[in-house]
């Protein structure tokens, strides 16, 4: 493993520590997702070349733990549009501000870094709550985009290259409106049987969830400690990867997102 990879990672873990201490204290719920819920299930720690880390929350929670910033280690800040009017997207970023390792483009938080994402009750995915989680999915990258977070990379889709080229034409307050719009749309009361994840970077299919999936947790072990995965991880894991526990292509074994 790249030794610049494995130090990013091991302060990645310290950040996982931090936010996890906060959130026992509180009582906040939270679950390791994505890539971080593969790796502690298939290697019991970080994928060898994953780079980040992925946690997600019941939206309840993810809006209480932005509010106890100051109970954390100084270095330590959460990157959210509470914090920042142009931050790009909808889930939140817990940063160590003394770790500028990973690279980035010019408005990019630089610096260790872990994912947290919003879980939320929702209406049941059909044909309507897809279409409209798609086109928060490109709403999401427009903004990007315009507020250089990203590079422009042309959808391969032709759908939604055309709604990328439509929404381009909108400055990027209005569509934070619409997305938020359209989220709330999503929104159903307690009492549901679907949650999905907004800010998800997949498509629909893979964002939301049987409610009963999260509906507690079970610990799981990860870099030698435990953490909480939801009740439901062998289901998540079969849904979003398949046969989760083969290792992919090698020419695939790459970082992503540094």
């Amino acid at each position: 493993m790249d030794d610049k990879l494995r130090q990013l990672q091991l302060c990645e873990l310290e950040i996982l520590d931090e936010f996890v201490r906060l959130c026992e204290k509180h009582g906040l719920r939270y679950y390791l997702a994505g890539g971080t819920l593969l790796g502690a299930v298939r290697h019991h720690g970080f994928i060898p070349w994953d780079d980040d880390v992925d946690v997600a929350m019941p939206v309840e929670d993810f809006l209480r733990v932005q509010e106890m910033e100051g109970e954390l280690p100084e270095r330590l800040r959460f990157h959210s549009e509470r914090t920042d009017p142009e931050y790009p997207v909808v889930f939140i970023r817990l940063c160590d501000t003394q770790h500028p390792l990973a690279a980035g483009t010019e408005k990019h938080p630089k610096g260790a870094y872990i994912d947290i994402f919003p879980l939320m009750p929702s209406k049941p995915l059909n044909r309507k709550t897809g279409l409209c989680f798609s086109v928060i999915n490109v709403i999401n990258y427009v903004i990007q985009v315009k507020l250089k977070w990203l590079p422009f990379i042309p959808y391969k889709e032709p759908v939604a290259r055309a709604g990328f080229f439509v929404l381009r034409l909108f400055p990027w307050r209005w569509l934070k409106r619409l997305r938020k719009w359209l989220i709330d749309w999503l929104y159903a009361p307690e009492g549901e049987r679907t949650i999905c994840s907004p800010g998800g970077a997949y498509k629909a299919d893979k964002e939301f969830f049987p409610a009963q999936w999260f509906a507690g947790t079970v610990p799981v072990n990860f870099e030698g400690r435990d953490y909480a995965a939801p009740a439901g991880w062998d289901e998540c894991l079969s849904r979003n990867y398949g046969d989760y526990m083969v290792l992919p292509p090698e020419e695939d074994r790459v970082p992503r997102h540094r």
